[in-house]
């Protein structure tokens, strides 16, 4: 998969089409929830995963997934808590301690690595900033009706400043 390919199925705009009935479910001491999503022209289909830890609140994920036609779902991107040490071992040796994101590149597909192997220091603190950026940057055009989900209120969105360095870092 190219670099403009990916990029293209990042910033497509998007619908999450999953019943707003949906809730967070206890697996394994953490809550997840998986949440089915459609590009806006219908073209191509997508699934959200989160997960997060019900003990320490810093640590969980939340990726979107592309679902092609064949093949496996790719993860595109991933947004991390701080869970400890991470290390670009393939790529760029980068090591870090902090909240993170991950990419899906071409060179990882070139390399046969986990597609989204790449991480890059984030530029949020907590679960619910982490959260709402992620539904801003991976272009959903409906989040707002499944904030419930996650504890999260519409009127709590102007609170946090999700449109300073807007460059996806």
């Amino acid at each position: 998969m190219t670099q403009e390919e990916i990029s293209g199925l990042i910033t497509t705009p998007k619908k999450i089409t999953s019943s707003t009935r949906t809730k967070f479910k206890p697996v394994n001491r953490s809550r997840r929830i998986n949440l089915e999503a459609v590009s806006e022209d219908n073209q191509f289909r997508f699934e959200i995963f989160i997960r997060q830890s019900e003990k320490f609140e810093e640590r969980f994920s939340i990726g979107l997934c592309y679902i092609p036609e064949k093949d496996e779902n790719i993860v595109l991107a991933r947004y991390n808590g701080s869970h400890g040490m991470h290390y670009n071992k393939f790529t760029d040796g980068q090591i870090f301690s902090s909240f993170h994101k991950h990419y899906a590149t071409e060179e990882a597909f070139q390399k046969g690595i986990k597609p989204e192997h790449t991480a890059r220091i984030a530029n949020y603190v907590h679960f619910s900033e982490a959260l709402l950026r992620f539904f801003k940057e991976m272009n959903f055009n409906n989040y707002r009706n499944y904030l419930e989900i996650f504890e999260i209120e519409n009127n709590s969105l102007d609170e946090l400043n999700l449109f300073d360095n807007q460059n996806n870092t």
